[in-house]
């Protein structure tokens, strides 16, 4: 068990920056709106995680294009097979949180890559993918509610 403090970097960048880190990472040429860069590394009392580098401009995208999805009500009903038994039994419609649908998209995002950060893996084992799902919707829930 580490104890000390723990260092994350989140980085903004453009959709020409990640796109390029996507290609040399991840030999996809193509912009994304998350790249997560494990570390793991520790000096002296602190323990740096690792970087997230978020792209803006593909979260607004993504924002407007999924406009119903982050319509509070719509996204519980849609996930709601999916909630773990104790998530489905908590109020979480008709809430008027103050978030724009762009900060929702960006709190998804965050959680999402330090996910990542943590092992979770949503393209080569599905059962894992499951699981990240699971906990991504859990912790979204109780970030914006």
């Amino acid at each position: 068990m580490f104890y000390g403090s723990f260092h994350l970097d989140i980085i903004f960048c453009s959709p020409a920056y990640i796109k390029n880190l996507n290609k040399i990472y991840r030999d996809k040429n193509k912009t994304t709106d998350i790249l997560s860069f494990e570390f793991k590394e520790y000096d002296e009392d602190t323990y740096f995680i690792g970087e997230l580098f978020i792209c803006p401009a593909a979260a607004k995208k993504n924002s407007l294009n999924f406009k119903d999805f982050w319509d509070k009500e719509g996204w519980t009903q849609i996930n709601k097979s999916e909630y773990l038994t104790d998530l489905a039994n908590k109020d979480t419609t008709n809430k008027d949180t103050g978030y724009s649908d762009f900060d929702k998209e960006i709190i998804l995002l965050l959680i999402h890559g330090i996910l990542h950060l943590f092992g979770y893996d949503h393209e080569d084992d599905a059962e894992n993918a499951q699981e990240m799902k699971e906990l991504q919707n859990i912790l979204y829930i109780d970030a914006v509610s």
